[in-house]
Protein backbone atom coordinates (compact mmCIF):
# COMPACT_ATOMS: atom_id res chain seq x y z
CA UNK A 1 0.00 0.00 0.00
CA UNK A 2 1.38 3.12 -0.91
CA UNK A 3 2.50 5.90 1.55
CA UNK A 4 0.47 9.26 1.83
CA UNK A 5 2.12 12.21 3.93
CA UNK A 6 -0.04 14.13 5.77
CA UNK A 7 -0.19 17.52 6.18
CA UNK A 8 0.31 18.99 9.71
CA UNK A 9 -2.82 21.29 9.31
CA UNK A 10 -5.21 18.79 8.22
CA UNK A 11 -4.56 16.72 11.63
CA UNK A 12 -7.14 18.09 14.60
CA UNK A 13 -5.81 17.06 17.43
CA UNK A 14 -9.36 17.60 19.37
CA UNK A 15 -10.74 14.52 17.54
CA UNK A 16 -10.34 10.98 19.18
CA UNK A 17 -7.83 8.54 17.30
CA UNK A 18 -8.31 4.91 18.02
CA UNK A 19 -4.59 3.13 17.31
CA UNK A 20 -4.10 -0.46 16.65
CA UNK A 21 -0.28 -0.68 16.31
CA UNK A 22 2.75 1.14 18.01
CA UNK A 23 2.64 4.77 18.22
CA UNK A 24 6.40 6.59 19.40
CA UNK A 25 7.21 10.39 20.05
CA UNK A 26 3.73 10.55 21.89
CA UNK A 27 5.42 11.12 25.61
CA UNK A 28 6.75 8.86 27.85
CA UNK A 29 4.04 9.02 30.69
CA UNK A 30 1.28 6.35 30.65
CA UNK A 31 -1.71 7.12 32.86
CA UNK A 32 -2.31 3.88 35.39
CA UNK A 33 -5.42 5.70 37.34
CA UNK A 34 -6.47 9.20 38.61
CA UNK A 35 -9.65 10.20 40.67
CA UNK A 36 -11.27 13.79 40.49
CA UNK A 37 -13.62 12.74 43.11
CA UNK A 38 -13.77 14.34 46.69
CA UNK A 39 -13.48 11.97 49.05
CA UNK A 40 -14.37 12.74 53.33
CA UNK A 41 -13.29 10.94 56.52
CA UNK A 42 -10.71 9.39 55.05
CA UNK A 43 -8.54 7.90 57.48
CA UNK A 44 -6.26 6.79 54.67
CA UNK A 45 -6.05 7.20 50.86
CA UNK A 46 -5.24 4.06 49.48
CA UNK A 47 -3.83 3.90 45.93
CA UNK A 48 -3.10 0.95 43.66
CA UNK A 49 0.43 0.24 42.63
CA UNK A 50 1.09 -1.58 39.36
CA UNK A 51 3.15 -4.30 39.29
CA UNK A 52 4.60 -4.93 36.27
CA UNK A 53 7.48 -5.01 34.68
CA UNK A 54 6.72 -2.15 31.60
CA UNK A 55 8.13 0.88 33.44
CA UNK A 56 11.16 2.44 35.10
CA UNK A 57 9.53 4.56 37.65
CA UNK A 58 5.64 5.98 38.93
CA UNK A 59 5.11 9.64 39.49
CA UNK A 60 2.16 9.92 41.63
CA UNK A 61 0.48 13.26 41.99
CA UNK A 62 -1.85 14.16 45.11
CA UNK A 63 -3.52 16.86 44.25
CA UNK A 64 -4.97 18.30 47.51
CA UNK A 65 -5.64 16.71 51.14
CA UNK A 66 -7.29 18.82 54.21
CA UNK A 67 -7.18 17.34 57.67
CA UNK A 68 -10.60 17.84 59.22
CA UNK A 69 -9.02 18.44 62.67
CA UNK A 70 -6.22 21.07 63.75
CA UNK A 71 -3.89 17.81 65.65
CA UNK A 72 -0.45 17.53 66.35
CA UNK A 73 -0.05 15.41 63.40
CA UNK A 74 1.64 15.09 60.16
CA UNK A 75 1.39 13.79 57.07
CA UNK A 76 2.80 10.34 56.53
CA UNK A 77 3.16 6.79 54.25
CA UNK A 78 3.25 3.25 54.01
CA UNK A 79 3.76 0.69 51.53
CA UNK A 80 1.35 -2.53 50.89
CA UNK A 81 3.43 -6.14 49.90
CA UNK A 82 1.91 -7.80 46.92
CA UNK A 83 -0.88 -9.08 48.46
CA UNK A 84 -2.03 -5.29 49.81
CA UNK A 85 -1.07 -5.94 53.22
CA UNK A 86 0.64 -2.50 54.98
CA UNK A 87 3.69 -2.95 56.09
CA UNK A 88 3.72 -1.29 59.63
CA UNK A 89 6.75 -3.12 61.80
CA UNK A 90 9.27 -0.62 63.53
CA UNK A 91 12.02 -0.68 61.19
CA UNK A 92 10.07 -0.87 58.05
CA UNK A 93 11.20 2.23 56.49
CA UNK A 94 14.02 5.04 56.69
CA UNK A 95 13.68 8.33 55.25
CA UNK A 96 15.15 11.76 55.32
CA UNK A 97 14.02 14.89 54.12
CA UNK A 98 14.26 18.89 54.87
CA UNK A 99 11.46 21.49 55.45
CA UNK A 100 11.54 25.07 55.00
CA UNK A 101 9.06 27.05 57.25
CA UNK A 102 8.22 30.72 58.07
CA UNK A 103 5.51 33.51 59.69
CA UNK A 104 6.20 35.70 57.56
CA UNK A 105 8.90 37.48 59.82
CA UNK A 106 10.86 34.67 60.99
CA UNK A 107 12.22 31.45 58.98
CA UNK A 108 14.42 28.43 58.98
CA UNK A 109 15.14 24.99 57.98
CA UNK A 110 14.73 21.95 59.58
CA UNK A 111 15.71 18.30 59.28
CA UNK A 112 14.44 15.03 60.03
CA UNK A 113 15.74 11.72 59.83
CA UNK A 114 14.81 7.69 60.35
CA UNK A 115 16.79 4.82 60.20
CA UNK A 116 14.14 2.57 61.55
CA UNK A 117 10.47 3.32 61.84
CA UNK A 118 6.61 2.01 61.09
CA UNK A 119 5.62 4.62 58.52
CA UNK A 120 7.44 7.31 56.43
CA UNK A 121 7.03 10.74 58.04
CA UNK A 122 6.41 13.54 54.79
CA UNK A 123 6.25 16.70 56.73
CA UNK A 124 7.82 18.92 59.49
CA UNK A 125 5.18 20.84 60.52
CA UNK A 126 1.43 19.74 62.58
CA UNK A 127 -1.65 19.60 59.81
CA UNK A 128 -3.76 22.36 59.09
CA UNK A 129 -7.63 21.98 59.96
CA UNK A 130 -8.86 22.28 57.04
CA UNK A 131 -10.47 25.54 57.72
CA UNK A 132 -9.22 27.23 54.41
CA UNK A 133 -6.92 26.00 51.10
CA UNK A 134 -3.72 27.27 52.92
CA UNK A 135 -4.58 24.59 55.28
CA UNK A 136 -4.06 21.68 53.60
CA UNK A 137 -1.62 20.11 51.33
CA UNK A 138 -0.52 18.60 47.95
CA UNK A 139 2.22 16.02 46.93
CA UNK A 140 4.18 14.70 44.32
CA UNK A 141 5.96 11.21 44.69
CA UNK A 142 8.52 9.53 42.38
CA UNK A 143 8.82 5.90 43.30
CA UNK A 144 11.15 3.81 42.29
CA UNK A 145 12.08 -0.11 41.76
CA UNK A 146 8.10 -0.89 43.37
CA UNK A 147 7.66 -3.53 40.88
CA UNK A 148 11.00 -5.60 41.74
CA UNK A 149 10.85 -8.41 44.05
CA UNK A 150 14.65 -7.99 44.47
CA UNK A 151 15.22 -4.30 44.80
CA UNK A 152 13.80 -1.68 47.98
CA UNK A 153 11.16 0.79 46.95
CA UNK A 154 12.53 4.55 47.21
CA UNK A 155 10.62 7.34 46.91
CA UNK A 156 10.88 11.03 46.20
CA UNK A 157 9.03 12.92 47.49
CA UNK A 158 7.87 16.71 48.14
CA UNK A 159 4.94 18.36 49.38
CA UNK A 160 3.04 22.12 48.35
CA UNK A 161 2.54 24.77 50.59
CA UNK A 162 0.54 24.35 54.28
CA UNK A 163 -0.21 26.57 56.79
CA UNK A 164 0.04 24.69 61.10
CA UNK A 165 -3.76 25.85 62.50
CA UNK A 166 -1.89 26.85 65.97
CA UNK A 167 -0.57 29.84 64.55
CA UNK A 168 1.19 31.42 61.26
CA UNK A 169 3.76 29.31 60.36
CA UNK A 170 3.69 27.42 57.06
CA UNK A 171 6.10 25.06 55.32
CA UNK A 172 7.10 23.20 52.16
CA UNK A 173 8.87 19.40 52.48
CA UNK A 174 11.21 17.70 50.34
CA UNK A 175 12.59 14.32 50.82
CA UNK A 176 13.42 10.63 50.36
CA UNK A 177 12.12 7.30 51.32
CA UNK A 178 13.43 4.02 51.67
CA UNK A 179 11.57 0.85 52.28
CA UNK A 180 13.91 -1.09 54.57
CA UNK A 181 12.66 -4.51 52.67
CA UNK A 182 12.83 -6.14 49.09
CA UNK A 183 9.67 -6.90 47.88
CA UNK A 184 6.60 -6.42 45.24
CA UNK A 185 4.40 -3.28 46.62
CA UNK A 186 1.07 -3.32 45.18
CA UNK A 187 -0.37 0.01 47.12
CA UNK A 188 0.57 3.28 48.57
CA UNK A 189 -0.92 4.43 52.05
CA UNK A 190 -1.18 8.21 52.31
CA UNK A 191 -2.68 9.30 55.84
CA UNK A 192 -2.35 11.72 58.98
CA UNK A 193 -0.01 9.60 61.43
CA UNK A 194 -2.72 9.98 64.42
CA UNK A 195 -5.69 8.35 62.28
CA UNK A 196 -7.23 11.77 62.22
CA UNK A 197 -9.89 12.16 59.50
CA UNK A 198 -8.94 14.15 56.55
CA UNK A 199 -10.11 15.25 52.82
CA UNK A 200 -9.43 13.88 49.38
CA UNK A 201 -9.47 15.61 45.97
CA UNK A 202 -8.20 12.94 43.57
CA UNK A 203 -4.80 12.09 42.55
CA UNK A 204 -3.33 10.98 38.87
CA UNK A 205 -1.40 8.00 39.10
CA UNK A 206 1.51 7.26 35.79
CA UNK A 207 3.98 4.89 34.34
CA UNK A 208 7.47 6.85 33.21
CA UNK A 209 7.95 4.64 29.94
CA UNK A 210 11.44 5.76 29.36
CA UNK A 211 14.65 3.43 30.10
CA UNK A 212 11.90 0.61 30.99
CA UNK A 213 13.69 -2.92 31.65
CA UNK A 214 17.32 -1.41 32.13
CA UNK A 215 19.16 -3.06 34.82
CA UNK A 216 21.81 -1.18 37.26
Amino acid sequence: MALSKIQAESINLADTFAFTGNVSGAGDLEKVSSSTATQTGLTNLQITLPTTNDFTALKLFVRGVKSTTATNSYWALTLGNASGTALTGGSDYFYAFDHVYSNGSSSATSYYFSTGADYAKLSGLYVGDGSSDVEMNDFEFTIYSSNDSSRSTRIQSYSGYEKRHSDAYVSVNQGAIYRNGAEVNANLNLFVNTGAAFTSYGYGLYKAKAWQNINY
